[in-house]
């Protein structure tokens, strides 16, 4: 069950979209290109979007500033590091703040006394039709 202060933080709504092939097609290059199902496998969660900014080591170039994009979400909802992610939306005015398709590249579960909520790291997938 959410923490109803934590809940007060899910602004954001977004479709979560299962791979229906295991494992996973390639495509011509041998790259992952999945069959996304028609149906939303997931369905639509409640969430919290994010645009975090982090520099990261490099030795060619510095410290570059590199953009990410996360979800935190309950811990209880359904969401595995092969979903594809669509149509984030402000739940309150239904207005789209993302369209996607973003691929779940990470999931990190946070714990206080016991698991509290997930995060989502998403990248922003091109060349992908759901």
């Amino acid at each position: 069950m959410t923490n109803p202060a934590f809940a007060r933080h899910l602004i954001h709504s977004a479709v979560i979209r299962r791979n229906s092939a295991e494992p996973p097609p390639v495509n011509a290059i041998g790259e992952p290109a999945p069959d996304w199902e028609d149906e939303d496998a997931a369905g639509t969660i409640a969430c919290r979007y994010v645009q975090k900014n982090e520099r990261i080591a490099s030795e060619s170039a510095g410290f570059p500033l590199i953009n990410i994009d996360m979800l935190l979400f309950d811990e209880s909802e359904d969401v595995v590091e092969t979903d594809l992610v669509t149509d984030i939306t402000l739940t309150e005015t239904g207005e789209l703040i993302a369209e996607g398709p973003f691929r779940v590249v990470s999931l990190l579960t946070r714990n206080r006394r016991s698991a509290h909520h997930k995060s989502a790291i998403i990248e922003r997938v091109t060349g992908t039709t759901v």
